[in-house]
């Protein structure tokens, strides 16, 4: 069904670009995402508890932060504990550095579509979908402070749009924007065909932090 209904979407986003919204409303699954550069530790437990989010679900491939140690593992998981939210580290299955190597292009970018399908993503896809299923609200969190320039949409949110779940995307401005709205900024307004798929938009060897 998802790859009718995946199918279906990518026709009507080529001819009526304004159903890019509908698909977010197909299901009554929510996945919430959240990055925490350039903000503070409070900052990011406020807006996760406004939109009551239980689980926070770390997606980074390396759970750590020189110049924002609140956000390094064990620390993040004991002050999310003080606020009564639950983490959970899936970084090796949903990480945007997979240590998979065909996972990357000959310059060293991470091929999102190849990622796609892997095993050890789809596992964990399917766990969020899992907690979903079982009412679980839950947000995922990387670094990076806008989802345009993160995995967590070019990745994670085109495979959960794809399958009919509502992405919201928090923004450090308090406000939200849907998965779709996000991937027209990404792809600058372009309009992507059926099978269109990302990489990411910078060599891994050239970041300094990278989800």
């Amino acid at each position: 069904m998802f790859l009718t209904v995946k199918h279906y979407l990518q026709y009507h986003w080529a001819t009526h670009i304004e159903i890019n919204t509908a698909v977010e409303f197909m299901t009554d699954f929510r996945v919430f995402t959240i990055g925490h550069g350039g903000r503070s530790i409070d900052e990011i437990v406020t807006q996760l508890k406004d939109q009551g989010i239980k689980f926070v679900v770390d997606v980074r491939s390396q759970p750590y932060s020189k110049y924002q140690p609140d956000f390094s593992r064990n620390t993040l998981a004991q002050h999310l504990a003080k606020a009564n939210l639950h983490y959970i580290f899936m970084g090796e299955q949903l990480g945007g550095r997979p240590q998979d190597p065909t996972c990357y292009t000959e310059n060293g970018n991470v091929d999102y579509g190849e990622c796609r399908q892997r095993n050890f993503f789809q596992e964990g896809i399917s766990r969020l979908l899992t907690a979903c299923e079982r009412g679980f609200s839950l947000a995922l969190l990387c670094s990076e402070g806008n989802p345009a320039n993160c995995h967590r949409s070019a990745l994670i949110g085109n495979e959960l749009y794809d399958r009919g779940v509502q992405v919201f995307h928090l923004m450090p401005d308090g406000s939200q924007k849907f998965q779709s709205e996000i991937m027209q900024q990404r792809t600058s307004g372009k309009i992507p065909l059926p099978g269109f798929d990302l990489v990411s938009s910078k060599r891994v060897a050239e970041r300094k932090e990278l989800g």
